[in-house]
């Protein structure tokens, strides 16, 4: 905690600035650490990230979240309002949305600020499967304090207090010892 982890994600997804220095990077989407979601449908909500999303498109992204199912069993599907900050879903299922969303933006990148924090252990487990179906396809940068989230990467860069103090590359020692570092959920 207090690494730097969020505020990295944040300067990737030129949601900051730097005070110096350069950063670049292809198009990101970051999915924070809480559910922005709004007082709107859930295809409202979905088509924040591209306007002209095809209902099609909608329930893949759900599908690809782990929502479809939730979602066609809503009283109005995609039409459904949603309360402010999404009032009527679980925060599992806010969190997905969120992240369904963030899947429908056509970025290079994902960005995912500890994607499982608040999920129940079976709805974190298969979201994290749900990633490492999408991670052949997109690159993602996940800031986490749990095995469960690292063990999807190829690559554990280690902060603590501003610095990178490790980089471990899948296969070695220390990219073990690194994840095992890590609280198990």
């Amino acid at each position: 905690s207090g690494a730097g982890k969020s505020t990295l994600l944040a300067l990737v997804a030129h949601e900051i600035g730097l005070d110096a220095g350069r950063l670049e990077s292809l198009d990101a989407s970051l999915l924070t650490q809480r559910a922005e979601l709004f007082a709107d449908t859930l295809a409202g909500n979905l088509r924040l990230a591209k306007l002209d999303a095809t209902e099609d498109e909608l329930w893949e992204v759900l599908a690809m979240a782990g929502l479809a199912e939730t979602a066609k069993a809503l009283p109005d599907g995609l039409a459904t309002w949603l309360g402010e900050g999404g009032a009527g879903l679980s925060g599992g299922e806010r969190r997905r949305l969120s992240l369904a969303r963030l899947l429908l933006h056509d970025a290079a990148i994902l960005l995912l600020d500890e994607p499982t924090e608040a999920l129940d252990h079976k709805t974190a487990t298969d979201l994290m499967a749900r990633l490492e179906a999408i991670k052949g396809q997109k690159t993602l940068l996940m800031a986490t304090h749990t095995a469960r989230e690292a063990l999807l990467a190829e690559r554990v860069i280690v902060l603590a207090n501003g610095q990178v103090t490790g980089d471990y590359r899948r296969g070695e020692p220390a990219f073990d010892a690194a994840i095992a570092a890590l609280r198990d959920a």
